[in-house]
């Protein structure tokens, strides 16, 4: 999963670097939180952009599902900070992007090291999120068959991707209703935590 927050180079000019690091911690905690709450891993953040994946350090069937229903907090999240009038952080819309594959991961460096993950799917994910609206989290096919029984999704055409060729996107809107706590549909409730506990089970017989 990557993020980036849209129209934030046109405010950083307008921030002093404290307001700015004060604004990037703001949103990132609560980032870091939401992640840690789905065991979804951060990997870093570049200035605006936030990158975590799901499925490490040991594999499991339910990372899918994990990613999205971080992302889901996150917009969740961005959607009340934005109804907040007077704000002293800044307001940003925010974009994400998943793809689901395997990435090669390791330690770069030998002073100040740090992992790191890449390969194709990294990339693709990527470029999910550079295509992504400001509404929905956009989301691969790839990704869309794994998560479709528990989220409205929508397709929006392809983009075509370097070694990959034309990939299909879709637009995650919300868990679906039946498996939905609120009328927004963010919020999980028993029947998906049931469904949800299915699958791991089934994975781990």
């Amino acid at each position: 999963m990557f993020t980036d927050f849209d129209d934030f180079s046109k405010v950083v000019p307008s921030l002093s670097p404290e307001k700015l690091i004060e604004s990037l911690s703001f949103y990132f905690d609560k980032f870091d939180e939401f992640a840690a709450a789905h065991n979804v891993i951060k990997i870093k953040t570049i200035g605006d952009s936030y990158m975590a994946v799901g499925g490490m350090p040991e594999r499991n069937s339910s990372h899918p599902v994990d990613v999205i229903l971080t992302a889901l907090k996150m917009k969740q999240f961005i959607k009340e900070k934005n109804e907040v009038e007077n704000s002293e952080i800044p307001n940003f819309p925010l974009r994400i992007g998943i793809h689901t594959g395997p990435v090669v991961v390791g330690v770069i460096g030998k002073k100040r090291a740090a992992d790191a993950v890449g390969g194709d799917a990294v990339h693709l994910a990527s470029r999910m999120e550079q295509n992504a609206e400001e509404t929905f989290v956009n989301i691969s096919e790839t990704t869309y068959q794994k998560v479709k029984d528990y989220f409205e999704c929508e397709a929006r055409g392809e983009i075509e991707a370097k070694n990959m060729g034309n990939v299909p996107m879709y637009n995650l809107k919300r868990i679906k209703p039946e498996y939905s706590e609120d009328d927004l549909g963010f919020i999980p409730n028993r029947t998906f935590i049931r469904k949800y506990s299915q699958l791991i089970r089934l994975a781990d017989n």
